[in-house]
């Protein structure tokens, strides 16, 4: 689903040190999207 490796440590999934959560889609997770999302500028 991502095109990072998830690490589990100690029972947990450590985050890499990259903006946002530092994973990516897959292109195959991408296509199962609908519709892009937008985010900000929605209420004025």
């Amino acid at each position: 689903m991502f095109n990072e490796r998830l690490e589990l440590r100690d029972g947990r999934m450590v985050i890499p040190n990259r903006g946002g959560l530092g994973l990516s889609l897959s292109e195959q997770a991408a296509a199962w999207t609908r519709e892009p999302a937008v985010f900000g500028g929605g209420l004025r």
